[in-house]
């Protein structure tokens, strides 16, 4: 008897947590251990692409990292606090895609990649000539 018991409250309390991560999801509350990370593409500067990076989470320290599609490594920074709000100008190059990673504390990392493809529009003005 007492091991149904058992068996039935592990039940229940699994029931729960479930209950609890779909409630979080239907909500748009992150997940159980899901990172926070935006990253919003806001146009350009001159000759540099501007991005806003934020980070919202409990963990005090956050390292952010953007790479290129080769792996190398752009920007690499440390930074303390529970939120992180930065704009990042990025050189315009030849860049194909980059890739913004928030690593924190005894947690998985979390990644946001951006394909980046240039174009140029020819403008022509025709006037006629009297």
């Amino acid at each position: 008897m007492k091991n149904i018991s058992k068996i039935f409250a592990v039940i229940v309390a699994s029931a729960l947590l479930l209950t609890m991560i779909q409630v979080r999801a239907a909500t748009g509350l992150p997940a159980i251990g899901e990172e926070e990370l935006t990253v919003t593409y806001r146009g350009t500067e001159g000759d540099f692409l501007v991005f806003l990076v934020s980070v919202n989470s409990d963990s005090k320290r956050k390292i952010v990292n953007i790479t290129d599609e080769n792996g190398h490594e752009l920007f690499y920074q440390v930074f303390y606090g529970e939120q992180v709000a930065r704009k990042f100008k990025i050189p315009k190059g030849e860049w194909q895609k980059l890739t913004f990673t928030i690593q924190q504390q005894q947690r998985n990392t979390c990644s946001k990649t951006f394909a980046i493809s240039t174009l140029y529009v020819e403008s022509v003005k025709v006037q006629e000539q009297q």
